[in-house]
């Protein structure tokens, strides 16, 4: 009989407290914006210059007339962070032998970080420079690519 009735009074207490408590609630807002994708285009490529055998050296500064340059669009005023390759190899032919390959280096843009102007457009200008050409260089005309990322 006594623990039926500590039972009960403990309910008792329970419930007492239990009905008092109060309880408020608010319900908060979240918010985003989806911006637009930055998008890019080659609009130009990059165009070492014409050279003989033995010829030196040879850059091209971003910004000169035969920089490769892309256009880029998107949500004004966004930034972005520019990354291009080290170095990229042009080819002739097949471009199998030593001769048949010209590496390109120092390949730079005008900027490392870009923002896009008030009406979401930028230009972004690629120079690079060339290595001297070997004696025995294949003649003709050599090709290659490079991948110009941005990260936003």
């Amino acid at each position: 009989m006594k623990i039926k009735f500590t039972f009960i009074l403990i309910m008792t207490w329970f419930l007492l407290i239990s009905s008092s408590a109060k309880a408020i609630s608010e319900v908060g807002k979240a918010t985003m914006k989806v911006l637009s994708a930055v998008y890019v285009e080659a609009s130009q490529p990059l165009a070492l210059t014409a050279a003989a055998l033995h010829s030196s050296l040879d850059r091209i500064k971003p910004g000169n007339e035969k920089s490769a340059y892309f256009k880029v669009s998107g949500e004004p005023h966004s930034a972005f962070q520019i990354n291009l390759p080290s170095e990229v190899t042009l080819t002739t032919q097949d471009g199998l032998l030593p001769n048949q390959k010209i590496k390109i280096t120092n390949i730079m843009a005008s900027e490392k970080i870009g923002q896009l102007n008030s009406s979401g457009k930028q230009i972004i200008y690629v120079g690079a420079s060339r290595a001297s050409l070997q004696p025995d260089q294949q003649i003709g005309n050599y090709e290659g690519t490079f991948t110009l990322e941005l990260i936003y």
